[in-house]
């Protein structure tokens, strides 16, 4: 069990320290790796618990909206009517593509019983 924790701390320290040490691509590309997939409804159905959290979620660009590499878009969740909108700095993927992409989980705004939120993409 001493083994396990010791490991379990020493794979934190390095991804810990990857951000600073690491090139942005290879950082990008560890991060991409070691964050677990969650679906657009588990994000819509309980939001308060993914609010502020790293996550990565896969699906269809349905619209987008972009200027000078700045914008967002609409992905939709493969066999759901589940969209979300992607913010990013990083340019604005073709409509009736499929990304998978990592980014930061926020409510941005709940009227009755309409959510709106944001993933807010890792640069």
């Amino acid at each position: 069990m001493a083994r396990l924790i010791k490991f379990i701390l020493i794979i934190v320290t390095i991804l810990g320290a990857g951000r600073y040490l690491l090139p942005h691509e290879a950082y990008r590309t560890i991060r991409s790796v070691t964050t677990l997939l969650v679906t657009i409804d588990q994000l819509l159905e309980a939001p308060a618990k993914y609010e502020g959290a790293t996550v990565k979620i896969e699906g269809k660009v349905v619209g987008s909206a972009g200027v000078l590499g700045y914008g967002g878009y609409r992905l939709q969740q493969e066999g759901s009517a589940s969209t979300i909108v992607v913010i990013g700095r990083s340019g604005i993927p073709v409509t009736g593509t499929t990304v998978s992409i990592v980014g930061v989980f926020r409510q941005a705004m709940t009227v009755g019983t309409y959510q709106y939120a944001v993933i807010v993409q890792d640069s």
